[in-house]
């Protein structure tokens, strides 16, 4: 037994032996590989303090250029930080401005009105007299709408067969759907062409294509009789503003015609103008203007169908709207009172704020340090200007409105809303501009958070290659345009 044991622990000793020596040699070849790889030979006698000293001179070398990037990556950022952020919107700022786009918000949708009623009181209107009532035209054959009129004929017919009777019932009380009350008629008003003399022999009928006629026209019956004249009226006369169609732009002034709140007097009207060929080839433009008020909801609608004849043809248009001249009747008049004080009282802190710091930094210095120093500051005071104009407009409006020369309610006789109408539209737009600059401006703001000033940074740094794919989409569609 004890002679196989040592036998045993003989051959296991040869065998750690032999295992020592292969990893010995394994490892002589891999130190072998490594320095040939590099071109440098072993290196048995380095001591430590070498190596240490190695180490401590390439971290004294390295240290500055890490420094370097480090801080040249800070600086960029804080440049973009202060870019977007500009380093100065505190969350007072920020709260000031989230309550003023939502009073301004509220403002803007009080003032065209919280539900859908001026929507459907201006349906009413388009879908009996544009979109489905029909008449005969001009060559007795088949039925035609108002947007298929194409001669003079196919005016007068559907004036006498569809407009004039529609707003018109007696048995109503002359109101329009048994709601909207008409308010004094309908008014005419034709734009013609100063005549001229042919510049061709054997043709007598040639009218200036540059300069419309504002002088005295007059008329004939058919016979030669004299039947009367008709004389140009200045739109300052008759509260008009100009009008942009289809074709061209039209003076607010014309040759007039009023049609009475009478459906007999009206259609003896149109056929008086029939017979005397009221309009002719010198017709540049006719516009039917009539105004209506729904007493139940408190809204005018004011309507002009029109039409076109730039070359002898016949081309219609119409322009229907309603609108809320009273502006604080009712609950909701009440509410945009109130929103219009707030309204007024942010713009004057905005404008005391804006002109304290241009004061105190120096409205004419640009760049870091200046007033001027972020595109935001432009946006701002566009947007204040803006501002201004609005509440100008404003006051204008209520000025006009609320004098004694306009009747927003007269049945006796027409009075145009249209310059009243303007001033609304006018200033609608400026709500509109306003709106859009101040959710622009919410970028500003919402900059403040990492997230979406990380997605703002990248915009702002692919704008220009955004700008010119536009350009070149641009391009495209004007191509395939034309």
């Amino acid at each position: 037994k004890n002679s196989l044991i040592m036998a045993d622990n003989e051959d296991a000793d040869l065998k750690a032996t032999r295992l020592t020596s292969t990893s010995e040699a394994k490892d002589e070849e891999v130190e072998l590989a490594v320095t040939s790889t590099n071109g440098d030979a072993p290196k048995d006698d380095m001591t430590t303090d070498d190596k240490g000293s190695d180490d401590e001179e390439n971290k004294v070398e390295e240290k500055p250029i890490d420094q370097g990037i480090i801080g040249d990556a800070k600086e960029r950022f804080h440049d973009i930080e202060d870019s977007l952020r500009d380093q100065k919107y505190s969350r007072g700022e920020c709260l000031c401005f989230f309550t003023f786009l939502i009073v301004f918000t509220i403002m803007a949708v009080l003032a065209r009105g919280v539900s859908d009623v001026a929507f459907t009181q201006t349906i009413t209107i388009r879908q009996s007299l544009i979109e489905r009532d029909e008449f005969i035209p001009w060559n007795d054959h088949g039925e035609k709408s108002f947007g298929d009129a194409s001669t003079i004929e196919d005016v007068y017919r559907y004036l006498e067969d569809v407009a004039i009777p529609f707003l018109m019932r007696p048995e109503s009380d002359y109101y329009v759907q048994s709601q909207q009350a008409l308010l004094g008629g309908v008014r005419l008003k034709q734009l013609r062409m100063k005549p001229m003399e042919c510049s061709k022999d054997g043709f007598d009928r040639c009218w200036d294509k540059g300069e419309f006629d504002k002088g005295t026209v007059n008329y004939y019956f058919p016979n030669g009789d004299y039947a009367q004249n008709f004389t140009y009226i200045d739109s300052s006369v008759i509260d008009d503003q100009s009008w942009r169609g289809k074709y061209s732009s039209y003076p607010g002034g014309g040759f007039i015609v009023d049609l009475p709140l009478d459906l007999e007097a009206s259609l003896a009207i149109i056929n008086l103008l029939r017979n005397i060929t009221w309009m002719d080839g010198g017709t540049r433009f006719l516009a039917a203007d009539f105004n209506t008020y729904n007493p139940s909801t408190g809204l005018h609608t004011v309507a002009r169908l029109a039409w076109e004849m730039p070359t002898g043809g016949v081309f219609p248009n119409d322009e229907v709207k309603t609108w809320k001249f009273e502006r604080y009747n009712g609950g909701d008049g009440q509410a945009l009172a109130a929103f219009h004080v707030l309204f007024l009282i942010w713009v004057l802190g905005m404008t005391i704020m804006t002109f304290t710091e241009c004061w105190k930094v120096g409205c004419l210095r640009c760049g870091k340090g200046g007033y001027w120093n972020s595109k935001w500051k432009g946006i701002d005071a566009l947007n204040l200007f803006i501002f201004y104009v609005s509440i100008c407009l404003f006051i204008y409006n209520e000025t006009y409105r609320t004098s004694g020369d306009l009747d927003l309610f007269s049945t006796s006789k027409y009075v145009s809303f249209r310059q009243l109408q303007y001033g609304f539209t006018l200033e609608a737009y400026t709500i509109a501009v306003n709106g859009l600059l101040l959710w622009i401006k919410l970028f500003k703001y919402l900059a403040i958070n990492k997230r979406l000033r990380f997605l703002f940074t990248m915009l702002g740094k692919s704008s220009t290659d955004i700008l010119m794919f536009a350009i070149v989409l641009m391009v495209f569609v004007i191509a395939f345009g034309t």
